[in-house]
């Protein structure tokens, strides 16, 4: 694979960009690939404690869900709409379960846009789903479709830890 990759990255209109995060990264490839893909190294070691650096790793794909630290790390990366669309889906949650009703506290997709829209969040649909497919991909906000192909969406976090993460957003 990193044949031909190599020779894609050798392409003038081709460009690669890549992390490492190896201390023999230099190491890895050949001469010859070093060459086709051209690399330009920049170090960025932030000199934390490997501790630190590692701290994110639940964000794995691996897991179906994310944990409270995950989800505020997300948070942390996004823009205060984004931030926004969160806390609507967030405080619907809290409050479903609060009225304490038989029924989940999912909320339709339809009108998950539409108050989203509504506290000028997002401007069109386009927008929204990417919001909801950054969230999706990092595992803060889940979906599933009923039988009668509506969407509903929700956060896999009980109540109490979504107050939490809303104090401290």
């Amino acid at each position: 694979h990193q044949a031909a990759l190599a020779v894609l990255a050798s392409s003038p209109r081709i460009h690669f960009l890549a992390s490492v995060d190896h201390i023999e990264a230099p190491l890895i490839w050949d001469t010859s690939s070093i060459t086709k893909f051209n690399w330009i190294w920049h170090d960025l070691t932030t000199f934390e404690p490997y501790t630190v650096e590692t701290s994110y790793e639940n964000l794995s794909t691996e897991t179906k869900e994310i944990g409270p630290r995950g989800v505020l790390h997300v948070l942390a990366s996004l823009t205060e709409n984004a931030k926004g669309v969160f806390r609507v889906l967030a405080e619907f949650q809290i409050a479903e379960s609060i009225m304490d009703t038989k029924q989940s506290a999912e909320m339709p997709y339809n009108s998950y846009f539409t108050m989203c829209r509504d506290q000028f969040l997002v401007s069109n649909e386009t927008t929204f789903r990417s919001q909801l497919t950054e969230f999706r991909d990092h595992k803060v906000i889940q979906s599933r479709h009923a039988p009668d192909g509506t969407e509903f969406v929700f956060i896999p976090l009980p109540s109490s830890t979504l107050e939490t993460i809303l104090e401290s957003m």
